[in-house]
């Protein structure tokens, strides 16, 4: 997916980048070895979520 795929779906997330990289960059400016370690990067990537179910029998033969 392109940029402007991803900013339409999720519009908050990509406002809320926006504001962070704008607060942090001047600290950033001032640590290249922030930027070199890549700090920005790593704090914008979004976490991934799996949720599954696993269904089971209990000592009481229910299902949980």
């Amino acid at each position: 997916m392109n940029n402007q795929c991803l900013t339409f779906l999720f519009p908050e997330f990509h406002q809320a980048v926006l504001e962070v990289a704008e607060s942090v960059a001047p600290v950033l400016e001032r640590h290249p070895e922030f930027q070199s370690a890549k700090i920005l990067e790593r704090m914008i990537e979004p976490e991934r979520v799996l949720q599954f179910r696993v269904p089971w029998v209990d000592d009481r033969g229910e299902v949980q």
